[in-house]
């Protein structure tokens, strides 16, 4: 195996390892940073919900009681608030409410639902949990806090983020990503492979060769150039031309 081609296998083996170590830490980053603006987002989503639920029971709930005595689902802020995240299918931001022990249909809590709720009973003092989940409508980023009465877990507030198309803009930008520090590479191994063209392996194949035309008996070999300054290869040069001239020297006084 040729000096040059364990060059590059050394040269390519380093770059894939560097090619990894940068994508694998990149992907690290960004998925950390997709999180933290999920999680943000999911936050800010909750207050807002909060915010409709203290509208609604402030300035709603006693209007619609002045109007009549019937009762108006409107007036509960947690309708409210549903009702504005989920006003279609295609929400992005989604509310729900669910209670443990409720005979409304519309509050009953789903076997996930309860399992968050018991997820919060076990751990009372956990003041919300974040979670991703994937169903029959997509993905999502599940932030959810406890409805609590007494210190009592009764059920749980929920917020879910779609997260599909986000998700497939990280992979498309992770990928991007790869590919820029893969042609980066190949540059480098390029620059690298006529570097070391230009200064190790063409003066050394030159080198070879007159060292070669020598031992066959031709020693009508011109001094090698460039054999100043203090660089390894140009030692080697300064030896062989030294060698050279003691060569003909020797051939000199045996004539």
């Amino acid at each position: 195996m040729g000096l040059r081609t364990q060059f590059n296998i050394l040269l390519l083996i380093n770059l894939i390892i560097l090619v990894w170590a940068l994508n694998h830490f990149h992907q690290k980053e960004t998925t950390l940073q997709f999180n933290k603006q999920l999680y943000s987002k999911a936050q800010q989503m909750h207050q807002l919900a909060e915010n409709i639920r203290d509208y609604t029971a402030l300035e709603i709930t006693p209007l619609l009681a002045e109007l009549s005595d019937d009762f108006y689902p409107q007036s509960v802020g947690s309708y409210s608030a549903t009702q504005t995240f989920n006003s279609h299918d295609g929400a992005e931001v989604i509310h729900q409410v669910a209670l443990q022990n409720t005979q409304i249909v519309r509050y009953q809590a789903n076997v996930w639902q309860q399992e968050l709720i018991n997820r919060f009973k076990s751990n009372n003092a956990a003041m919300e949990i974040t979670d991703q989940l994937t169903d029959a409508k997509g993905r999502f980023f599940v932030f959810t806090k406890p409805i609590k009465s007494n210190e009592q877990v009764l059920g749980v507030k929920v917020i879910k983020i779609r997260i599909e198309r986000a998700l497939l803009a990280l992979e498309k930008a992770n990928i991007n990503y790869l590919i820029q520090i893969g042609f980066l590479s190949l540059v480098v191994w390029l620059i690298m492979n006529v570097f070391m063209h230009l200064i190790v392996f063409k003066p050394l194949q030159h080198t070879s060769q007159q060292a070669k035309s020598i031992s066959l008996g031709n020693s009508d070999i011109t001094v090698l150039k460039g054999a100043s300054g203090g660089t390894e290869i140009n030692t080697i040069r300064q030896s062989f031309n030294r060698m050279q001239n003691s060569l003909k020297a020797a051939m000199s006084h045996l004539k």
